[in-house]
């Protein structure tokens, strides 16, 4: 409440730096365990990370990163809290202790998927409807569709891509693929596959047919995805029912970014 009540109070803005970015980051981090008087530079080795411009930006943030997760994954060894770090180092699998590599793949992932694409999916869903006058008018007028109205921004702006490596030689639909080969799952053309869903292109928020892969499928699934759609339904409410109806402000042009994961820097937004 105190970050939508701040961006109301200045009357506008950029609702990135404003609430976008700031409200999931914050839950993430208390989740986390981590200092919130950190947060600055966790999203600076996270944009190192994600998009740096060079291997060797990439390569010093996820050392930087490792390298802080490894001192606090020691410090709850010493004394576990009841944050996730804490739950990944004291947890067992079948009657025995995570590994070291097995905790630090299960910290380094949650840090990197949490500091930044519910933020990314929060900056096109509201980029959306400051464009889409009339979709915004409709979630106002029917708040029930909101849930539904989510499901069908994160299938049509789905703003990860992921990899999976190849385990042995075999040929897909025509491509031959070999043992060792790293495949691009881009999850955004999933998403816009028009023998799924008709008209694929069209924002539909009354749409019933949304078995979208955004959040992966299978052994993959996101493990966040229900903490995700959370996030986005209550700050979905916050700017819907705090704010009056918001356009992008004249003369100012949103910045997006398709590196890593898709997302937008900057969303200038006013009303009346």
């Amino acid at each position: 409440m105190q970050l939508i009540d701040a961006f109301v109070r200045q009357g506008g803005g950029d609702l990135m730096a404003g609430f976008a970015r700031p409200f999931p980051v914050n839950i993430f981090i208390s989740l986390m365990g981590l200092p919130h008087e950190l947060t600055p530079q966790f999203l600076e080795w996270e944009d190192g990370l994600l998009h740096g411009k060079t291997q060797e930006d990439r390569v010093a943030a996820a050392f930087a990163i490792k390298s802080y997760l490894a001192e606090t994954i020691a410090q709850r060894r010493r004394q576990p809290t009841g944050d996730l770090v804490s739950f990944a180092v004291t947890s067992r699998v079948e009657g025995r202790a995570l590994s070291d590599e097995e905790i630090m793949g299960i910290c380094f992932l949650l840090f990197v998927a949490g500091l930044d694409t519910v933020a990314s999916t929060l900056g096109f869903m509201f980029k959306h409807l400051a464009e889409d006058q009339e979709n915004q008018r409709l979630l106002r007028a029917e708040p029930a569709l909101r849930p539904n109205a989510i499901e069908e921004i994160v299938r049509a702006y789905s703003v990860t891509t992921s990899n999976r490596l190849v385990t042995e030689d075999m040929d897909f639909h025509g491509a031959r693929l070999k043992k060792g080969d790293r495949v691009a799952v881009c999850f955004a053309l999933s998403g816009l596959d028009d023998r799924e869903f008709p008209d694929p292109l069209k924002i539909d928020f009354r749409r019933d047919h949304l078995r979208h892969t955004t959040f992966a499928v299978g052994p993959h699934r996101c493990i966040g995805s229900h903490l995700a759609r959370r996030e986005l339904k209550v700050a979905l409410d916050l700017v819907l029912d705090r704010i009056p109806q918001f356009r992008i402000t004249p003369g100012e042009r949103p910045r997006t970014h398709a590196t890593g994961v898709f997302g937008v820097d900057y969303l200038p937004l006013s009303w009346d």
